[in-house]
């Protein structure tokens, strides 16, 4: 896959029958497309590679005031649940969570961050082991933000907390997977 810039890109837009008519989506998705490449993966996913961590230089993490960002900590999974039900997966529950993160055998509740505010949990993401062309990577996974929390740079502080993290736990890569309908997670990415 050609690389360009700091992001690359494999797209499956919606009823795209060629490469041709991908990239002309994908341009009206996602306007600064030049920074990007497109390749067929999967219906309406979008994937986004954070290539040579290493060498990237983050922006130090900055939660607002009266926010703060700590890891889940054991018992503390009920308040991912809350923010995922709020955000983005409306159905979620224990269930969800068996099945989304402690059944993997990776699973480490560190790598999991929620945001508090005023003691209510109002945001989380996690940073998950994943692999991508045969290489392990971090994979920034469940990223989601409650509606009246919005626009605040949540999503921004939560998902440099994460890259720091697999910075931290040795990856040289970090993956963004999403929905190519979710244009406020793209133009967050």
């Amino acid at each position: 896959m050609e690389r360009r810039g700091i992001i690359d890109v494999a797209l499956s837009a919606r009823g795209a029958e060629t490469l041709i008519g991908r990239r002309t989506i994908h341009d009206k998705v996602v306007p600064y497309a030049k920074r990007f490449v497109t390749h067929a993966i999967g219906p309406e996913l979008l994937h986004l590679l954070l290539p040579d961590l290493r060498t990237v230089s983050l922006a130090p993490v900055a939660f607002p005031d009266g926010y703060q960002c700590l890891p889940v900590e054991p018992g503390r999974e009920a308040d991912y649940i809350k923010v995922m039900t709020r955000s983005l997966v409306a159905s979620a529950d224990d269930q969800w969570f068996e099945d989304e993160f402690r059944s993997d055998p990776g699973y480490d509740p560190a790598n999991l961050f929620l945001v508090y505010c005023d003691g209510t949990p109002v945001a989380a993401g996690a940073a998950q082991d994943d692999e991508w062309e045969g290489c392990a990577v971090g994979r920034l996974h469940m990223l989601g933000v409650a509606p009246e929390h919005r626009r605040r740079g949540l999503g921004t502080s939560l998902t440099l907390t994460a890259i720091q993290r697999m910075k931290d736990r040795g990856f040289d890569q970090a993956l963004v997977l999403t929905e190519d309908s979710r244009l406020g997670a793209i133009n967050l990415y």
